[in-house]
């Protein structure tokens, strides 16, 4: 199966429309083509917004931006944070050592893990820089204990980091 999607917005009598189209082409077990099916999502601006942030909150946090009409929690304001830089140790000499598909498999697996870890203390991802993360806690919803849930979640990413190393070892 290959499979692709496409997001389309369709603007008509001044009002925006959101169409996502998924195509998957079809094969039997000699691979040969057996047709396509394709899929078409009418998407609200919510539906939108929520595939969006879904990918830099945590569904709680997503809850209570979405909740807010205005979305004011996503305008611009001065205020407090904390930043939390995640990153793999002696991860250059690793990389040198290993297949670049073996890297990025174990990149893969320890994001996976640490937005996780991340999103269960209600922090924001905002980017991933090559082997770490930058998660901000504070925004877009003020958090009054953003600093304590930062530090819980920096402790939480070193326990599950080695407990990810250790089923790796496990694994050989």
């Amino acid at each position: 199966k290959v499979r692709g999607k496409i997001l389309l917005q369709v603007e008509a009598h001044g009002e925006a429309y959101y169409r996502s189209i998924h195509g998957h082409v079809l094969y039997n077990q000699r691979g040969h083509h057996q047709g396509v099916v394709v899929l078409v999502d009418d998407l609200s601006e919510t539906e939108l917004l929520r595939e969006t942030l879904s990918r830099y909150l945590s569904p709680q946090v997503m809850t209570q931006v979405l909740s807010d009409k205005d979305l004011r929690s996503l305008r611009s304001a001065r205020r407090e944070v904390t930043v939390l830089f995640a990153d793999i140790r002696d991860f250059t000499a690793f990389a040198e050592r290993y297949q670049p598909e073996e890297v990025v498999e174990v990149l893969n697996e320890y994001f996976d893990l640490m937005v996780q870890v991340l999103f269960e203390h209600q922090g924001t991802l905002d980017k991933f820089l090559g082997d770490g993360l930058l998660a901000l806690f504070g925004t877009p919803l003020e958090q009054a204990d953003h600093p304590w849930r930062a530090v819980q979640a920096a402790l939480d990413i070193q326990r599950a980091a080695t407990a990810l190393n250790t089923v790796r070892r496990h694994r050989g």
